[in-house]
Order: structure tokens, then sequence, then C-alpha cells
């Protein structure tokens, strides 16, 4: 993979299926897809290292950098396995 390239979530989604050790997600939002990505592998805990940090600011909705649904699946998979999401208030 170079430097800087394109992404959109079906490669987010083979990159989150395909981590070996550590995933370090750090994005403005997610769309769906991508929080059931991220929602199966958080049941990994045991061996994988997971931090998730993004923008809980619902502007990041309205700019399309997520969807709602993804914000609230993302929480209710992270709850269910004892997962601390982080917050930076403008990230983009």
């Amino acid at each position: 993979m170079s430097t800087f390239c394109a992404i959109d979530d079906n490669a987010l989604i083979g990159l989150i299926r395909s981590a070996q050790k550590r995933i370090v997600f750090i994005a403005p939002g997610l769309h769906k897809p991508v929080a059931v990505a991220l929602g199966k592998r958080f049941k990994e805990v045991d061996k994988l290292d997971v931090t998730v940090v993004i923008d809980p600011d619902e502007e990041v909705c309205r700019i399309g950098y997520g969807d709602e649904e993804g914000l609230r699946l993302v929480n209710e998979y992270a709850r269910e396995n004892f997962i601390g999401l982080r917050s930076q208030p403008g990230l983009r």
C-alpha cells in the first residue's frame, strides 16, 4: 500500500477483516457495513488490539463521512464486547 491512497468502505472492510494483531480505526465517522465489520472483529479482542476514534458531531453524517446507523452499531458492538470508543471532536 502506498503512503497516500483513496479508500472506500470496501477497502476498509477488507483491511479490517485481514488484520492479525491490531486495528486502529481513526475517522470522522463510519457507515453501517464498516461498523458491522468492526463489530465482528470486536469479538476477538482477547487476541486483537483494537482502538477506535471517531468524531461524535452530527455534522459528520451530514457531510457524508458516516451515517447514524453506523455510529449506533459501533457503539452497540463496543458496549457488548467491553471496548472503549474514543472521540475526537473536529476530526476530519
